[in-house]
């Protein structure tokens, strides 16, 4: 025989009982929830913050391409905490810099001065740890942190394109065009034309005027061979059917084409207008009427020539889309051209 307690039935029937039993009972239960949720977000503030609060302490100077100290450096802290983004200031007139932050999530350094390419660093969780500070957060610790940064050079201003040039299979396809020819000679032209039309189908680059920038991809039975597997770059991936299998990025034009380079940085950046800088004097020789569009990275670096106009830029991805209309090929592409017909293409900003 089971034996019941008397007193939740009462407060089933009484009215006035249970509204007592609401009135004092949930706020315990409730009080006992917020407890445990309080203990949780202890725990996951704990967690967060050993992954991503750091203790910095910074000793430093910026200096040139030999090694001297940049006077006059213009620094941009932007600190990360608690509070928000802090942006603090300063000028270091002997190039050299310290400073020292507790419980923060990171602290981003620009640096600026006229004559030299701005630079960057970033002290945040992708940041090397030096140990731990003695209150147990991570440390990043550097004594002599040497920001290096490049001089301009001659700074030539140069003229910069950019446009999307677009391959269609058995159709016409559009070009950008950079350059001219005037009475024999390649000019430069002060305003891209893009979307100049080229049916690369039924006539070859050389039967076209000087100047074009155009994409080309193989064709086969009339189609767009796509890439037989995905391409993964960092932790981008792209569909095997999304990129060209083959595809070529050419200029037109007598004494005209492109060299396919690959620039590194000794600070192994991969943006794009970092990579840029590497490329300098442009070569006298070894120009192509056509270079490969690499498959395997983001971009494609290159020197090109217009009649004796010298340059360089870079291109993207060549993009594959297929359509009833007929399969076409994409590519970003970016052209710096140097106006007054010297090999410097160095003075990027």
């Amino acid at each position: 025989m089971v034996t019941r307690h008397p007193l939740p039935a009462l407060l089933v029937r009484h009215p006035v009982l249970r509204g007592l039993a609401v009135g004092v009972l949930l706020p315990v239960f409730d009080a006992r929830a917020q407890n445990r949720h309080h203990e949780k977000e202890a725990e996951i503030r704990s967690a967060l913050r050993d992954i991503f609060i750091r203790d910095v302490d910074i000793k430093g100077a910026v200096v040139d391409e030999d090694g001297k100290s940049v006077a006059g450096v213009k620094m941009l802290k932007v600190l990360c905490d608690a509070k928000g983004k802090q942006y603090i200031r300063e000028t270091s007139e002997d190039g050299t810099f310290s400073f020292e932050y507790r419980d923060c999530l990171g602290v981003r350094l620009y640096f600026t001065r006229e004559g030299y390419f701005p630079s960057t660093v970033n002290l945040s969780t992708s940041y090397p740890i030096s140990g731990t500070s003695d209150n147990g957060n991570p440390l990043i610790r550097e004594t002599d942190l040497r920001i290096k940064m490049e001089a301009i050079g001659p700074a030539t201003p140069m003229n910069g394109y950019e446009s999307r040039p677009v391959f269609t299979a058995g159709a016409t396809s559009h070009a950008m065009q950079v350059a001219t020819e005037r009475d024999g000679a390649v000019e430069l032209l002060r305003k891209l034309r893009a979307g100049v039309p080229m049916d690369l189908t039924k006539q070859s680059a050389d039967q076209f005027p000087s100047g074009l920038v155009y994409v080309r991809a193989s064709c086969v039975d009339g189609r767009i061979p796509h890439r037989s597997d995905d391409l993964h770059i960092g932790e981008s991936s792209y569909g095997a059917k999304s990129l060209a299998k083959e595809a070529y990025l050419g200029l037109t034009g007598k004494d005209s084409g492109l060299i396919l380079c690959e620039p590194t940085r000794e600070d192994g950046s991969t943006l794009p207008e970092h990579l840029l800088r590497c490329l300098r004097d442009a070569p006298r020789e070894g120009y192509q009427k056509e270079i490969p569009l690499d498959r395997r990275s983001m971009y494609v670096f290159f020197y090109c020539k217009a009649g004796d106009f010298h340059g360089k830029g870079y291109a993207g991805l060549p993009r594959r889309y297929s359509a009833e209309g007929g399969d076409r090929v994409e590519a970003m592409v970016w052209v710096y051209m140097q106006p007054d017909k010297t090999r410097n293409v160095r003075s990027m900003e």
